[in-house]
């Protein structure tokens, strides 16, 4: 026969009742606060506003002491092209650098402080790194709650990333195309194009510009490449 520990008392039907609407109600309010740190996310579009609001985030999920997130300014990877080589991470020391960047969080302990550094990841590249700090260390459902930010965190950093190269991109185009008077460039469907002629060769032309530029390494080289079309454009032979 099973008997109550002493000094226990027998739970009623109803304080079950008040136990389990108290419980959905927690579980409510935190997928209602996961919800709008979600759809904050997607409104930002400004990188450093981005940063400061992801860790926002994580600081109010995982009920952190203090919280940063810093960028990985390390070039993607081109195909077919010796990877770029890695840049350490803001304010980390470089082997728990090279850990973040390779997909891992790294966790330590110091003067009564659980600290870890958590990569961001998206398609298996890392463009962040988030540093927590608590108090106490937090709870695996919490933890859980992180792990779920941070990925969608990831593609929305990674949207933003890209975004930002292309405006960059677009300016030096630009630039390009202010330096090349007279210059004209036709862009044509598939379905359109009957023969080739000056316009398609313009393009190539300066697609094969933009991409020497991308490849050059610092702006020394790219004013190289700069006067280098300059003198064949002055070259009337």
């Amino acid at each position: 026969m099973h008997r109550r520990p002493p000094g226990s008392r027998p739970s009623s039907p109803r304080a079950s009742y008040w136990l389990r609407r108290a419980a959905e109600r927690t579980l409510h309010s935190h997928q209602t606060v996961q919800s709008e740190l979600l759809a904050r996310l997607l409104e930002v579009g400004d990188l450093s506003t981005f940063l400061a609001e992801v860790a926002r985030g994580a600081r109010v999920l995982t009920q952190a002491h203090s919280s940063e997130m810093v960028l990985d300014r390390t070039p993607p990877s081109i195909p077919g092209k010796r990877p770029q080589r890695r840049r350490p991470l803001p304010a980390v020391p470089r082997r728990a650098s090279r850990r973040v960047q390779d997909g891992h969080s790294v966790l330590s302990h110091s003067a009564g402080t659980v600290a870890m550094l958590v990569p961001v990841r998206h398609a298996g590249r890392t463009f962040g790194c988030l540093r927590l700090a608590w108090l106490q260390p937090p709870s695996p459902r919490r933890l859980a709650a992180l792990r779920r930010y941070l990925a969608h965190a990831g593609a929305a950093l990674a949207r933003i990333v890209a975004e930002e190269r292309l405006m960059r991109q677009h300016r030096r185009y630009e630039a390009l195309l202010d330096s090349l008077p007279d210059a004209c460039l036709l862009i044509l469907s598939p379905e359109a194009v009957v023969s080739l002629d000056w316009h398609n060769d313009m393009s190539r032309l300066l697609l094969d510009i933009n991409d020497e530029m991308e490849r050059a390494a610092d702006d020394r080289a790219r004013g190289v490449v700069i006067r280098r079309l300059r003198r064949a454009l002055e070259d009337k032979t």
